[in-house]
């Protein structure tokens, strides 16, 4: 019973850990990071192990593995989307199949946009450019679809900071943009959601029938 009441007490806290991803685009570039709990992996830009003599000729040897790996894997994803590409040319989907699909891709993301939190969702937009005219322009256009866009994603997601902005700087020469937005989601939501997609499974294995 000791052991039961372990696992389960194990299975639930996974259940309810959250998983999400970070990221972050300026003028320095894009950097994203995956987080797991209070655990966060940084997944862009990849940091380069610096190595010297038989090691460095080792990590370069592994690198030219992985590439050959890739790209025999891209290979063999690119026969199976043609075999795919010809099987589904001779067992055409029936309507009643795409329906299915359509209902419970549907369903899923209704339960991934009640599910998701958006932790935040910065974006400042700065206008710029050699005319002052034109900067101006692009300045009200981008308030106003600001004013427009706002609204309707904070009714219809759940964020918890949305901040959006738009400045004008008449003496930069290009504009700048800078985003930065977290999103995260429990084990168990992740799982909810997908449950709404089991149908896909067999919503187009029934064959069409053979003249």
């Amino acid at each position: 019973m000791i052991a039961l009441a372990v696992v389960l007490a194990v299975l639930l806290l996974l259940a309810l850990l959250r998983i999400g991803v970070a990221a972050e685009y300026g003028p320095e570039g894009l950097k994203v990071s995956a987080r797991v709990g209070p655990l966060s992996i940084r997944v862009i830009p990849r940091k380069e192990k610096q190595f010297t003599g038989k090691k460095a000729e080792k990590a370069a040897a592994k690198k030219a593995m992985r590439m050959r790996k890739r790209a025999l894997k891209k290979q063999e994803k690119k026969e199976k989307k043609a075999r795919e590409a010809k099987q589904g040319a001779e067992k055409p989907a029936t309507i009643e199949a795409a329906r299915t699909a359509m209902k419970a891709v549907k369903k899923a993301l209704g339960r991934l946009r009640r599910r998701l939190l958006i932790k935040r969702l910065i974006i400042r937009f700065t206008s710029a450019g050699g005319d002052p005219m034109d900067t101006a322009v692009r300045y009200g256009q981008s308030v106003a679809v600001i004013n427009a866009v706002k609204p309707v994603l904070v009714r219809s997601l759940r964020i918890r900071r949305c901040d959006l902005r738009s400045f004008a700087d008449f003496q930069a020469e290009s504009p700048v943009v800078y985003i930065n937005a977290a999103i995260s989601i429990a084990v168990w939501e992740v799982l909810y959601v997908a449950i709404a997609l089991l149908p896909l499974r067999t919503a187009f294995q029934a064959k069409a029938p053979r003249r």
